[in-house]
């Protein structure tokens, strides 16, 4: 985290996630996408995402996050492992990705 405390600059949170994993790239890990969400203090979104790939996307870099206790928002939510977890109040879930993603929570 060191090139971090030596930016003189507040950098914009895309350069931190690019540089986060440019830098896991450069160690070997074998890292291909990564997103990051924040929630925010905003009255219409909920919170901020930011979007990493190692090639061409079409995906948006940035993107905000509707509400998700109502709107388009909500079935996305419910769609989550995390969201599943927090729900039923499981510490993890293993997913074997061998076996079309099927789950088990624990």
């Amino acid at each position: 985290m060191n090139w971090l405390v030596r930016r003189v600059s507040r950098p914009a949170e895309n350069d931190l996630l690019h540089g986060f994993c440019d830098r896991c790239r450069a160690a070997g890990m074998p890292l291909s996408r990564a997103i990051v969400f924040i929630d925010t203090l905003h009255p219409i979104f909920e919170g901020r995402g930011f979007r990493w790939n190692d090639g061409e996307s079409n995906e948006a870099a940035a993107f905000d996050n509707g509400s998700t206790s109502t709107g388009d928002a909500k079935p996305e939510l419910a769609a989550v492992a995390f969201y599943h977890m927090l729900q039923n109040g499981h510490d993890e879930m293993v997913i074997d990705l061998a076996d079309n993603g099927a789950a088990t929570s624990r």
